[in-house]
């Protein structure tokens, strides 16, 4: 729990600093004495902007996942063997690592081998499987990838991710999500095409990171990435390591995941980054983290 509140809170720190940064290199003391406005209500109404942004992402977490990746809840209106497989082996699982009680089970059709669970508690949360992990996982290595997922929530790292991220986002999310649909408007109305707006918004959100929240953006990135790897140790811990070291050969590694509202943090398997900037992920390289497994 302390490395959690330790994370949360330099990451707020970070933003601060940021603010205080600019404030002192514009410089912008001449600005505010212009505008009539005090330095320190700034400062006050850009931390409380902050903290209003991480609270909502961890509250709302669940339901802005399953909204952004059109999950499926149960009980779904036709539920079929593999949804009824995927519901045996999450009781199994919970049962397995003594939870007093489950998340919610969610499906997204989507073809990737993929899971992640999102929420404020473990009642309170989903977790998500992919369509494609119901048809190619076997039901021990599902019970392993979502014993992965309830491991990485109950040691509280899913929800300072959540509220980690809520902080960053409360500054680069909406700008950038705006600026990237006025660009991607302009772009198709120029090159009269079907012009993705991924690409801006993926670039503005990168150039606020920066220039807005990036000693914050920093502890993120880091927590992100130890968080993966000690998920990793604790499932490997109880379900077996070799049974966890051979459960890569079943993910195609070559297959572009969807970008969702949260980001990489949240899944198993990181979006695809260029080999040279692999070291940009939120989460380290699939064969980096399932080295340490094999035998």
């Amino acid at each position: 729990m302390l490395r959690q509140i330790l994370a949360c809170i330099l990451t707020f720190l970070g933003i601060m600093a940021t603010f205080v940064f600019w404030y002192e290199v514009i410089p912008l003391a001449p600005k505010f004495v212009a505008w009539d406005r005090d330095p320190h209500d700034v400062l006050t109404t850009f931390a409380v902007w902050a903290m209003l942004g991480a609270f909502s992402c961890l509250f709302l977490s669940q339901h802005i996942a399953n909204w952004a990746m059109k999950v499926d809840l149960l009980p779904l209106d036709q539920i079929d063997a593999e949804v009824e497989r995927a519901e045996a082996v999450l009781q199994k699982a919970v049962a397995r690592l003594k939870l007093k009680t489950k998340p919610k089970l969610g499906i997204y059709e989507r073809p990737e081998l993929n899971a992640y669970i999102a929420g404020w508690t473990l009642k309170h949360s989903t977790l998500v499987l992919s369509r494609g992990a119901l048809q190619t996982l076997t039901a021990d290595e599902l019970e392993i990838l979502m014993g992965r997922e309830l491991l990485h929530f109950k040691s509280g790292d899913v929800r300072a991710l959540a509220f980690m991220e809520g902080m960053i986002f409360a500054f680069t999310l909406y700008v950038a999500r705006m600026l990237a649909f006025l660009l991607g408007t302009s772009l198709r109305q120029t090159e009269e095409e079907a012009t993705s707006s991924d690409g801006v918004e993926l670039f503005v959100t990168s150039v606020l990171i920066v220039l807005v929240t990036v000693p914050g953006a920093l502890v993120f990135w880091w927590f992100s990435r130890s968080s993966a790897l000690r998920a990793d140790t604790a499932v490997a811990k109880v379900m077996g390591q070799n049974a966890y070291a051979a459960l890569p050969a079943r993910l195609p590694g070559s297959q572009a995941l969807r970008r969702e509202i949260f980001t990489d943090a949240f899944k198993l398997q990181s979006r695809p980054f260029p080999r040279i900037l692999s070291w940009l992920s939120l989460q380290p390289e699939l064969s980096l983290r399932f080295k340490r497994f094999s035998a």
